[in-house]
C-alpha cells in the first residue's frame, strides 16, 4: 500500500496520563493533534495543558481539540494520518469500533499498550492498515491531582502532565514513521525507532513486573524500591521472565543503566548499597505510582493478564515453572474482587 506522507494529522485515542502527555508533545513539535477523551477531561484539554519532565523541560499548549466518534460520521467524517491508541490493554476491544470512523485507507495505527498481545486485536480489526507497536517506558503523573488529592476539582482547570521517570519512547521501525519520529523526538519526550520490537517489549515487560508488586504493597514506586523485601520479590519475578526469554532465544536490549540480566542482582543487594548504586533507577518522582495501583484504587480491571499473565502463559508453553508470577497474578485478581491481600493489606 502507499505510505501516507507527511504524517501531520494525529489523533490520540485515550487521553489519560500517557495519551495526554503524548498529545502535548506532538502539539509542541508542530503536529496537528486531536484527542478522544472523556467529557470531563475534554473540557480541561480545551482550556490549556502544561507538560513537564524531571529534567526541567516544559511545554505549554493553549488548548487542544477533542473529537467524538458519535459525531464523526457520514461523508464528512474526519480521518487522520496517525491514530495513537493509548487506552489500556483491557479497553482495546471496546475501542476498536469507535476508532473506525477516524481511520482511512492510509491511516497508521500505533499501539501504545503495556505487556504483550493487545496489538493482535487491532491487526485483526484493521487488516489493511499498517499497525505498529510502541514501547512507553516512562511514568506520567497528573500534578493537579497530586496537589488536590482528586482527579478533578469543582472548577475546571487546565491539565498538567509530568513525565516522572526516565526513558525513551520506542516506535516499531517502519519506513512510514522514520521522519515523523525524528520530528517528534525532543528533550521533553525522547523518541527513537526500534528494530527488534519483540525483544524490546519483553525488556519493557521485565520492568512492568513491578506493577503488581507496587499495587500490592500500596506504596509509591520510589518507596517500594527502597524496601529490600519488596525488591527481592520483584527480582524473583524478573528471573522467571529472563528464563522464558532465554528459552525463546531473545536478546533483550538495555532499557535502563543496567543490562536486563543484572537488574535482579542489583535489586537483591542491601539497601545501603542499592540506594548508592541504583540512583538512576530511583530517579523518579517520590509520589509516582504505577497505573495498576490507580486501577485498583478506582475499582477497575487491571492489565495483569497482559503483564505477569503473559509471562506465565509463555512459561507454561515452554514447560517452565513460574510460581512467583502466577502468585502475583492470583493476588491482583483478588484485589480486583475487593478481597484483602498484599503486604500491607493482610
Amino acid at each position: 500500500m502507499d505510505l501516507p506522507q507527511p504524517l501531520k494529522k494525529h489523533l490520540v485515542f485515550g487521553a489519560g496520563q500517557i495519551g495526554g502527555f503524548l498529545a502535548g508533545c506532538l502539539s509542541a513539535q508542530g503536529f496537528e493533534v486531536a484527542l478522544v477523551a472523556r467529557p470531563a477531561l475534554a473540557v480541561r484539554y480545551a482550556l490549556s495543558m502544561h507538560c513537564s519532565d524531571l529534567n526541567n523541560n516544559h511545554a505549554r499548549i493553549d488548548g487542544l481539540r477533542c473529537v467524538s466518534s458519535e459525531e464523526n460520521t457520514g461523508a464528512t467524517a474526519e480521518v487522520f494520518d496517525v491514530v495513537w491508541l493509548t487506552v489500556k490493554c483491557v479497553s482495546v476491544d471496546a475501542a476498536l469500533e469507535p476508532m473506525r470512523s477516524f481511520i482511512g485507507e492510509h491511516t497508521l495505527i500505533l499501539c501504545c499498550q503495556n505487556g504483550l498481545g493487545a496489538d493482535q486485536q487491532v491487526r485483526a480489526a484493521f487488516p489493511n492498515n499498517i499497525v505498529l507497536r510502541v514501547m512507553v517506558p516512562f511514568n506520567v503523573v497528573d500534578l493537579n491531582a497530586q496537589e488536590t488529592g482528586a482527579e478533578s476539582t469543582v472548577e475546571p482547570q487546565g491539565l498538567r502532565w509530568h513525565r516522572a521517570s526516565e526513558g525513551i519512547l520506542g516506535v516499531e521501525r517502519h519506513p512510514a514513521v522514520i521522519e515523523c519520529v525524528a520530528q517528534l523526538n525532543s528533550g521533553l519526550m525522547p523518541v527513537v525507532c526500534v528494530q527488534d520490537m519483540e525483544a524490546t517489549l519483553w525488556a519493557k515487560l521485565q520492568l512492568n513486573l513491578a506493577n503488581p508488586v507496587n499495587a500490592l504493597v500500596d506504596l509509591p514506586i520510589k518507596a517500594m524500591l527502597e524496601n529490600r523485601e519488596h525488591r527481592k520479590l520483584l527480582a524473583a519475578a524478573q528471573e522467571e521472565l529472563l528464563a522464558v526469554t532465554r528459552a525463546l532465544d531473545l536478546d533483550l536490549p538495555k532499557l535502563t543503566s543496567l543490562p536486563a540480566r543484572w537488574i535482579p542482582i542489583m535489586l537483591r543487594t542491601p539497601s545501603w548499597f542499592f540506594t548508592r548504586m541504583a540512583q538512576k533507577m530511583l530517579a523518579i518522582d517520590p509520589q509516582a505510582r504505577v497505573s495498576m495501583w490507580w486501577d485498583i484504587q478506582q475499582g477497575r480491571l487491571t492489565e495483569i493478564e497482559y503483564l505477569n499473565g503473559a509471562v506465565v502463559r509463555q512459561a507454561q508453553a515452554l514447560g517452565l515453572d513460574c510460581p512467583v508470577n502466577k502468585k502475583l497474578v492470583d493476588q491482583i485478581h483478588r484485589l480486583e474482587k475487593g478481597e484483602a491481600t498484599g503486604f500491607s493489606r493482610q
